[in-house]
């Protein structure tokens, strides 16, 4: 309720005497005006500029092992690539010289072997990561570090996966571990801790864009650090920040942007349609989205001349910088102790590129 629906129930109240008024419609009244605050709606945020930005060139980075990335993450002083590959899925790099230093994992269903394994972010300043493998219902929970040291005889601690929910994006912090799941009908943002005995469902979807009702349209990519959840969505140019209570605080949205094109079957025309965020990543101190800003069919067409950007917001939802990149890049992480942007190019037989950045 807003501020002139409290206006009216209070001279409701002074009109009809609230001393001669029943004590029910008293407590009714009480009861609307202390649930006009809905948890779910923030104050939205609309931008359609950035208050600085900046274009930069990459830097190939050089490697003789044959990657094919499939995601990234940066853990201590180390850059780790997820290869889509049968044997050394996982690769280790210097940030300092970005040598290679280790390789390990293979396909599997042994130990250190991986069936369908992605990367859940960590919001951890230490040297672990986290592995979620839903084929063999586990987490692993790796020290880089200690991989570096004595890859051969290294174990992973093991996590069994409890929950019946498949994440699509996932973050680690000290204590919780927050993801996404969609079905065909509904999508959600779980809290759960590591061990997956305290899952709660803290944000639905479809109650917060109500206008469609095919989930995946509302798919995007999550990031969390110390009660505060970014969501960026693929097929909005939005952005959500919430707690972990599900309270969304705010929304960041562009003012200049298309809204998903349906088709009359109900389901969304990905060819079509505007792509705007394609990848997240979170740092200490700011919130990174990967973009895109063409369509599905255009990227098909122009796969040579396509470019990406990195928009960086506060934790808060505030725009603080647009960075254009000379080409288009996939996956990406950032390093902020270093300034600089890992993106992998697809389209390079060496894909892995560096940006020098400024914030």
């Amino acid at each position: 309720m807003n501020n002139w629906g409290r206006l009216f129930l209070l001279q409701f109240v002074f009109l009809y005497k609230l001393n001669n008024m029943p004590r029910f419609c008293i407590l009714i009244l009480i009861t609307l005006l202390s649930g006009c605050n809905n948890p779910k709606v923030g104050s939205p945020l609309i931008f359609d500029a950035f208050p600085n930005a900046e274009i930069v060139a990459g830097e190939n980075i050089a490697s003789n092992q044959i990657l094919n990335p499939q995601e990234l993450i940066i853990v201590d002083n180390y850059l780790v690539v997820l290869n889509n590959k049968e044997d050394s899925i996982f690769c280790v790099f210097s940030l300092h010289d970005f040598g290679l230093i280790e390789t390990f994992g293979k396909r599997g269903h042994g130990p250190n072997e991986y069936i369908y394994p992605h990367l859940f972010l960590s919001d951890q300043e230490d040297s672990k990561f986290y592995i979620r493998d839903i084929g063999k219902k586990k987490i692993e929970v790796v020290d880089v570090v200690k991989v570096v040291e004595d890859q051969e005889n290294y174990i992973a601690e093991s996590i069994p996966w409890k929950s019946s929910e498949i994440p699509l994006n996932g973050v680690v912090d000290y204590k919780n571990i927050i993801y996404d799941a969609f079905t065909p009908n509904t999508g959600t943002i779980y809290v759960t801790d590591l061990n997956q005995d305290k899952e709660k469902a803290i944000f639905n979807f479809n109650d917060t864009i109500e206008e469609y009702k095919n989930s995946s349209i509302y798919k995007g990519y999550l990031i969390a650090r110390e009660n505060r959840i970014a969501y960026a969505y693929q097929f909005f140019k939005r952005i959500d920040i919430l707690n972990y209570e599900g309270v969304r605080l705010t929304s960041s949205i562009g003012s200049n942007s298309n809204k998903p094109i349906i088709n009359p079957e109900g389901i969304l025309d990905r060819g079509n349609s505007t792509i705007y965020y394609i990848g997240a990543y979170g740092g200490k101190e700011y919130i990174y989205f990967l973009s895109y800003g063409e369509t599905g069919n255009y990227y098909g067409q122009n796969i040579n001349n396509t470019i990406s950007t990195v928009e960086i917001f506060s934790w808060d939802g505030e725009p603080i910088k647009k960075i254009t990149l000379d080409r288009y890049i996939s996956h990406f992480a950032i390093d902020e102790r270093r300034n600089m942007i890992i993106g992998v190019d697809p389209r390079s037989e060496q894909p892995l590129f560096k940006f020098n950045i400024t914030i």
